[in-house]
């Protein structure tokens, strides 16, 4: 990956208004909670003790928190939420603001600004999709977590390194002043990182920082249909927006086969 690439990738969701209200609405309960948010907490709820400190990296504004809090049905646990977008970190600090057993910060995943096992279970949602390099991240999650790492993230029998090339018609705040999406080398000028990992390269890079744990990886198919299909209302019809594909969760012509990757140290 080049330095343009890099700044491009950061720089697009750094910059991404509509998905900073839609995480706003749903830390408010304004929307409500996502699918894959639901689904992680039911996961989280099978190795979570009363007093458990959690880390929940790639936490956008906080949204996630509201489903945690339902699966716990208060019991006690403290909170930390990194992001690598101050935008989304800052919504999530002014909506969570009383809640004392909560705290945001921003960060990256590929430097985790914490000692080593600091946090009983660490989670990642739909996060190592999108980065351009998933083994620095790995490494991180698992260098925090004491007990388990929970990543929900696209897992299928191949990988496949994919960017999902951005034009004007997009989104709202791409600036593409000529209209055309490519420099003359042939490279996009803005993109989204939309790749998938096998299985075997999973358990691979796992097993390489924490060789003595053990991996889970399951199909995410536990998700409400009728719900699914608001989700493009509330993205404003974008043609990125997750829809159903048969059985499958898809956007646009990428059928989705989400994972959840448990790590129990």
């Amino acid at each position: 990956m080049t330095m343009r690439d890099n700044k491009k990738w950061q720089k697009n969701w750094q910059q991404d208004k509509l998905y900073a209200d839609i995480f706003k609405k749903r830390a408010t309960g304004e929307l409500p909670e996502m699918e894959s948010s639901r689904a992680a907490a039911k996961k989280i709820l099978k190795y979570f003790k009363s007093g458990y400190s959690m880390l929940d990296v790639g936490c956008g504004a906080g949204h996630y928190l509201n489903s945690y809090d339902r699966q716990l049905k208060g019991k006690k646990y403290t909170y930390v939420g990194i992001d690598a977008s101050k935008r989304y970190v800052d919504i999530a600090k002014k909506v969570y603001a009383e809640r004392g057993n909560v705290s945001f910060r921003v960060g990256s995943i590929y430097k985790l600004p914490f000692k080593n096992k600091s946090f009983d279970i660490v989670v990642c949602n739909n996060v190592l999709l999108h980065l351009p390099e998933i083994k620095q991240a790995i490494k991180e999650l698992n260098r925090v977590a004491k007990k388990v790492v929970i990543i929900r993230t696209l897992v299928g029998y191949k990988s496949y390194y994919i960017k999902n090339v951005c034009t004007k018609s997009d989104f709202e705040y791409i600036n593409v002043p000529d209209n055309d999406p490519f420099y003359k080398d042939g490279s996009p000028k803005n993109f989204f990182y939309f790749n998938i990992y096998s299985k075997p390269y999973i358990e691979a890079v796992v097993k390489k920082y924490s060789p003595k744990a053990k991996v889970k990886i399951e199909e995410d198919r536990d998700f409400d249909v009728k719900n699914l299909a608001k989700n493009k209302k509330d993205f404003r019809g974008r043609i990125n927006a997750t829809e159903l594909a048969g059985s499958m969760q898809a956007s646009g012509y990428i059928l989705l086969p989400w994972a959840f990757v448990t790590i129990e140290k």
